[in-house]
C-alpha cells in the first residue's frame, strides 16, 4: 500500500493486486476453484443483512445487536472451525506477529492459482474476524476486488460488493481505532491513501442503487462492531504519519533524499524518506482512547452515508 504523496514520501507498502494467473478463471476448473469464495461472499452479505433491517433502507444504520451477538452470528461464515488454510499459514501468522508487513504483502500479492487465492481469502477473512488490523483488512479488500474484476460480471458482483464493504470497514478502522494512535496525523494519512489508491472501489460504491449502497455500509459497521472487542493496537494504522517521517529525516542525517515520481494530480516534487529502524508507533492509553472510539463508532453510519452520497468517484476525508 503506497503512502500518501506528501512533499516527502517515506514508505511504500506493497499492494495486493490481480495477476496473469487469473486468466484461468473462465475455465471449468476456474469456476470450481472460485465457487467457495463466491458462495462465502453471498453468505456474508445475507448473514449480516438478516436482522439488521437493511431492506429498502436509504441510509447506513447502526446494528441493532451488540458486538457479541454479531460475532456469534458471523462466526460460522467468517471463521468456521476446520476451514482450509494456506500451507504456509504458520508463516503468515508469524509475519503478522513480527509485524513484517512488507514481506506479508509481497506474499499475499504473489501470483497464484485460484485454489491458492481461495485459501488466502480464507486466512485473511479469519484473521480479520479475530482482530487483525488495517493491513490485513486492506489486503482482503484488494484481493476481493481484484478477483471480482477478473471473473464474469454475473459472478463478480458479490465479490465486488464484499470488497466495497471491506473498503468501508477499513475506513472505519481509521476513524474508530485511530483514537489509539499517539501520532494523530497517522490515521488521517491512511484514510487519504484509501481515497487516492482505491477511488475505483469508492466510485463503484457510489454507483450502486441507494438501498444496496446502504446495505453494504451497514455490513461494514456491523463487522466493525463485531470485531471491536478483539482488535488491539494497530502498528500500520498508527504509523505513516508525521512522527515517522520526522524520525526518518533525523535518521537520514544530511544524506540527499531520493526523488520519486509524483502521484497523479500532485504538483511539485516528491522525495522518499527512508524509514527509521528505530521508529515505533506510539499508542494512547485505553482509558483515554476508549470513549473516543465509542463516539467515533456512533458517528460511523452518518459519516459513511454522507461519503457515499457525495457526487463523483473521488473522495476526501469525511468530516
Amino acid at each position: 500500500m503506497r503512502d500518501r504523496p506528501h512533499a516527502l514520501n517515506h514508505r511504500r507498502f506493497p499492494r495486493p493486486q490481480a495477476h496473469d494467473s487469473h486468466v484461468a478463471i473462465g475455465t471449468e476448473d476456474g469456476m470450481n476453484g472460485r465457487r467457495g469464495t463466491w458462495w462465502r461472499s453471498a453468505a456474508l452479505m445475507m448473514t449480516i443483512a438478516v436482522g439488521t433491517g437493511t431492506a429498502g433502507a436509504q441510509t447506513i444504520m447502526a446494528p441493532k445487536d451488540d458486538g457479541g451477538v454479531l460475532r456469534a452470528r458471523l462466526a460460522p461464515v467468517m471463521d468456521p472451525p476446520g476451514r482450509a488454510m494456506p500451507a504456509d499459514v504458520a508463516g503468515l501468522d508469524a509475519m503478522v506477529q513480527a509485524r513484517s508487513f512488507i514481506p506479508l504483502g509481497n506474499r499475499l500479492m504473489a501470483p497464484k492459482d485460484l485454489a491458492a487465492i481461495d485459501l488466502d481469502l480464507n486466512w485473511m477473512q479469519a484473521r480479520l474476524f479475530e482482530g487483525a488490523g488495517f493491513f490485513v483488512a486492506y489486503s482482503y479488500m484488494r484481493a476481493l476486488w481484484a478477483l471480482g474484476t477478473h471473473v464474469p460480471a454475473d459472478q463478480g458482483e458479490g465479490l465486488k460488493q464484499n470488497a466495497a464493504a471491506m473498503f468501508l470497514y477499513t475506513l472505519s478502522l481509521a476513524s474508530v481505532d485511530g483514537s489509539r494512535c499517539g501520532d494523530v496525523t497517522a490515521p488521517g494519512h491512511r484514510q487519504d491513501q484509501l481515497f487516492r489508491q482505491d477511488a475505483d472501489v469508492l466510485a463503484y460504491l457510489r454507483g450502486l442503487p441507494p438501498p444496496r449502497r446502504a446495505q453494504v455500509g451497514t455490513i461494514a459497521v456491523s463487522i466493525e462492531s463485531a470485531t471491536a472487542g478483539v482488535r488491539r493496537d494497530d502498528p500500520v494504522l498508527c504509523s505513516g504519519g508525521m512522527e515517522e517521517m520526522e524520525a526518518g529525516l533525523k535518521g537520514n542525517g544530511k544524506a540527499p533524499l531520493r526523488q520519486v515520481p509524483n502521484a497523479p494530480g500532485v504538483a511539485g516534487k516528491t522525495y522518499a524518506v527512508p524509514p527509521s529502524p528505530a521508529y515505533r508507533p506510539r499508542y494512547v492509553a485505553d482509558a483515554v482512547a476508549e470513549p473516543k472510539r465509542v463516539a467515533a463508532r456512533q458517528a460511523l453510519p452518518a459519516m459513511l452515508t454522507r461519503l457515499l452520497a457525495a457526487p463523483g468517484g473521488g473522495g476526501t476525508a469525511p468530516p
